[in-house]
């Protein structure tokens, strides 16, 4: 039998966890990316891909989602 996974994350704009300064943190999404591979997901479900400007606007072209999905 074969396995099928999925992978639902919710990469918080590809922030790393800084405890000191948790809404500070610095952004690293290679890092991101690492976490997502080492997964091996057949599918992928990310959440708070990108940081909402004033008012819930994005920005155009968003970068993270370019980045992710260059990867």
């Amino acid at each position: 039998m074969s396995r099928f996974r999925v992978l639902q994350f919710n990469m918080q704009f590809g922030q790393i966890w800084d405890e000191a300064d948790p809404l500070r943190a610095p952004i690293d999404l290679e890092l991101t990316l690492a976490e997502i591979h080492r997964h091996l997901a057949d599918s992928i479900f990310l959440q708070e891909v990108e940081l909402a400007q004033g008012g819930g606007t994005q920005l155009q072209s968003p970068p993270n989602y370019l980045h992710l999905r260059a990867d």
